[in-house]
């Protein structure tokens, strides 16, 4: 074995004897380890080949003394709002502007219809609204002409009135697995 084993060894056989020597009402194997610097006895646990601490003071880590943030802040790091098509048609009726207004601790409506406010503020928000049909949610719940003209505005429209928003992600999901934007060629919608 060599000595970086046998060092891992007996320190890993050290904590299991001293939590065993504890458990049992003994005394820690610590208070009958050998010195600081102190050269190996060999003893019942373990083999203590590994130096002590020098005996000149080692600084080991230079941030005691350093002046720098150190505060945690708290908040969400990925938001969608009603913007993003896979939050929007599936019940999120909030935009990016109560999104915010929320995560100040303001109170704001919920997609469910209730008053709502944390009871801290958070210290930060990120919106991360998808970028592909950013707003095509809000568009479909006003029915918006332009995109009710459309084909896919259309199709997303009536799964919508069925009832199955799912099945209007499903579709819209769909669309963008296949690589192929339904709403490209309609620059006017957006």
């Amino acid at each position: 074995m060599n000595g970086l084993r046998r060092r891992l060894a007996g320190a890993m056989a050290l904590a299991f004897i001293s939590s065993a020597s504890l458990a049992a009402g003994g005394s820690s194997a610590a208070e009958k380890a050998p010195a600081a610097g102190a050269q190996s006895q060999g003893s019942d646990y373990g083999d203590y080949d590994t130096p002590g601490p020098p005996a000149r003071k080692i600084q080991y880590s230079p941030y005691p003394e350093k002046n720098f943030p150190n505060r945690v802040y708290f908040g969400d790091t990925h938001l969608h709002t009603s913007y993003s098509a896979d939050a929007g048609m599936v019940g999120c009726t909030l935009g990016p502007d109560e999104a915010y207004r929320f995560a100040k601790g303001e109170v704001v409506t919920s997609s469910t219809g209730l008053k709502t406010r944390l009871a801290r503020p958070l210290d930060f928000l990120v919106v991360a609204d998808h970028a592909e049909n950013l707003g095509l949610a809000p568009l479909l719940m006003v029915k918006d002409p332009t995109l009710m003209a459309t084909d896919f505005g259309k199709a997303l429209r009536a799964k919508l009135d069925a009832g199955d928003p799912a099945g209007a992600w499903k579709l819209w999901s769909d669309s963008k697995a296949g690589g192929k934007d339904p709403l490209a060629d309609h620059p006017d919608i957006y």
